[in-house]
């Protein structure tokens, strides 16, 4: 109806992302238990200023762009 919004909350990483991405929340929380390997992972990228600009993120979006544009398509969203 006009004027009505319809709202789902989804887990966009479980629902979009390839495997192993898609175990994100699994494997975040398995890092907390080994803090070298968190801090090695963390001191890994932080020579970017931005986000967009690590080598972390830019393997994720290329190893995930495919899955997720195949996830967004049929929600034919108007994002103009």
């Amino acid at each position: 109806t006009l004027g009505q919004v319809s709202v789902e909350l989804i887990d966009f990483f479980r629902a979009a992302m390839p495997w192993p991405l898609s175990q994100a929340p699994e494997t975040y929380q398995t890092l907390g238990n080994f803090p070298s390997v968190y801090k090695r992972a963390w001191d890994y990228d932080q020579d970017s200023e931005k986000w967009q600009d690590t080598t972390s993120y830019q393997w994720m979006w290329s190893y995930s762009k495919e899955h997720i544009v195949k996830y967004l398509q049929p929600l034919d969203l108007d994002l103009a």
